[in-house]
């Protein structure tokens, strides 16, 4: 794979900020479709939105001093894209009542785990210990998302 330049990597978290975003964007769709859940799928839309703004911060930092940052192994813009249109996809497919709950379950779950695998605690290698926080917080969220989210599917 061809190494990306800071700049690259910037573009990549651009559209992983946009991905976190348009999730929060279908869990509050859920919300409004299955209402005996909608405090869930509220407060798990309003930690995306966080997890953008822990995105949009981490770009601020590499911005600042970029020197501080080297690019490591991130996702693709293709792949960034192809995930963020999958969203948008389901997306569209809930608010026409066309996706069945069973069927939302396991694809946000492997939603959840396309963000786990990302990994974007390997995006760039840095000492910067306010970046690794970032990072930190958006791993844990997100693996207690697709946790919560895999005990959905026993309900």
């Amino acid at each position: 794979m061809k190494q990306l330049t800071i700049k690259g990597v910037l573009e990549v978290l651009n559209l992983m900020a946009e991905c976190e975003h348009l999730m929060a964007e279908l869990y509050r769709t859920a919300s409004r479709v299955w209402k005996e859940e909608q405090d869930f799928w509220e407060q798990t839309a309003g930690q995306e939105d966080k997890h953008a703004e822990y995105v949009l911060k981490m770009i601020d930092l590499i911005s600042i001093n970029p020197e501080d940052y080297r690019p490591g192994r991130p996702l693709t813009l293709e792949a960034a894209g192809e995930f963020a249109a999958r969203i948008r996809e389901v997306t569209a497919d809930l608010k026409r009542h066309a996706v069945s709950r069973h069927s939302f379950i396991k694809t946000v779950s492997d939603f959840e785990q396309k963000v786990i695998e990302s990994n974007y605690s390997q995006i760039v290698i840095t000492d910067n210990t306010v970046y690794k926080q970032l990072v930190k917080m958006i791993v844990a969220d997100t693996a207690g998302h697709k946790s919560a989210i895999e005990s959905l599917k026993k309900s």
